[in-house]
């Protein structure tokens, strides 16, 4: 049980779009937490389903959640961050999704963490809940099953969550979202400022408490949309932090490069498979996106993908991987650097 003396207020965001199948269990799970001193700020981006009036039946049972219904649809999370921002007062903010879901010492754990640790960011158990089976998994090294009871610096979980090693989900200061504008014209602006948050972070700890990310085929951003190619943008200015703000080791920027290729790789797919789905002027927009960003990451960086650096990327691999690959870890990373490379050339070759 957690101390008497954790008195530490959670303020919980939770943003809603047409959420009525998963909203009423993903709530739940916050009521039945066993540490009490928290707030659910929903913020609802103008559903067409009855999804506000659950969040308004929550909130006649219990004063602690808190539906907010915005009179214009932004159509993004990040929209709804800065919209809600300054609304959440606590010491701490957690982040969690209308069909995400909480282990009922979820709080109690983190909180605990936080008092062991002194940490400004507790990652949680980063899981997956499979609606079709009822079931949750823990899924390996993210969120810190490998590292549990380890401390990190910012800058370190900074480069786990490129390829997002470790979540993103977990309980953070308060204070961490001090001068932070979710920058709007990213798609993924909240991958993007996850990421900076990281780097900002004196201390990151790995807490017990279990986050299930719902397994939803249905929701937003699972499903194939052309406005999920605006995430290379995203990337790209990963990319430029890496190198111009932080000033990092040229292995990461490889890293975050290899990274890059495997979204392309990802992306690709999307564009091939949804052809004959998408609008004629949504698949031509489409393409040449993706074109752009291919040439633009294979004449630029072929040279330092190549032959740069490579025995810091090997070594900085074997550090990020080592705990999930175990033996060769050097030999895997020369074999994935080396893969990564010729997939962007196969992919450039139309332009030669």
């Amino acid at each position: 049980m957690v101390s008497a003396e954790y008195m530490e207020k959670i303020s919980i965001f939770m943003p809603v779009y047409n959420g009525s199948e998963f909203l009423k269990r993903s709530i739940e799970s916050v009521l039945q937490q066993t540490y009490t001193n928290w707030e659910l700020f929903c913020v609802d981006d103008c559903s067409n389903d009855n999804s506000y009036d659950i969040l308004c039946d929550f909130a006649k049972k219990d004063q602690r959640v808190k539906p907010i219904r915005k009179e214009v649809n932004g159509g993004s999370v990040p929209k709804s961050w800065n919209f809600i921002i300054g609304n959440l007062d606590g010491d701490f903010v957690q982040y969690l999704t209308q069909d995400d879901l909480l282990e009922p010492d979820y709080f109690e754990r983190q909180i605990d963490c936080y008092h062991k640790t002194k940490a400004d960011w507790i990652v949680a158990r980063y899981s997956t809940f499979d609606y079709s089976t009822d079931k949750g998994r823990l899924d390996g090294i993210k969120g810190g099953v490998k590292q549990l009871g380890k401390v990190i610096s910012g800058d370190w979980a900074f480069i786990l969550s490129l390829d997002w090693s470790i979540s993103g989900f977990g309980l953070t200061k308060r204070s961490l979202y001090d001068g932070i504008v979710w920058d709007t014209k990213y798609f993924n602006s909240d991958d993007l400022v996850c990421k900076l948050m990281f780097y900002n972070c004196p201390k990151v700890a790995f807490g017990e408490g279990v986050y299930y990310r719902g397994n939803n085929p249905n929701a937003i951003t699972a499903l194939p949309k052309p406005f999920q190619l605006h995430k290379i943008d995203t990337e790209f200015e990963i990319l430029r932090i890496i190198r111009e703000d932080y000033k990092m080791n040229n292995a990461v920027a490889q890293w975050q490069i290899c990274n890059m290729i495997s979204m392309l790789r990802q992306l690709k797919k999307v564009v091939d498979k949804c052809k004959a789905k998408w609008s004629r002027e949504d698949y031509d927009a489409s393409v040449v996106k993706l074109n752009a960003a291919i040439k633009q990451l294979y004449e630029n960086e072929r040279f330092n993908l190549l032959f740069k650096n490579n025995c810091s990327f090997y070594k900085l691999y074997c550090k990020i991987k080592g705990p999930q690959l175990g033996k060769n870890v050097y030999l895997k990373g020369f074999v994935y650097k080396l893969r990564e490379y010729y997939y962007l050339r196969s992919l450039y070759k139309p332009f030669l």
